[in-house]
């Protein structure tokens, strides 16, 4: 996952709960 921008915290976030759930 690409996480660049304001919305980095976001995709940091998102990724955290991907890893949590496999």
């Amino acid at each position: 996952m690409l996480c660049t921008g304001s919305y980095e915290y976001v995709c940091l976030l998102l990724y955290r709960l991907y890893v949590l759930f496999i």
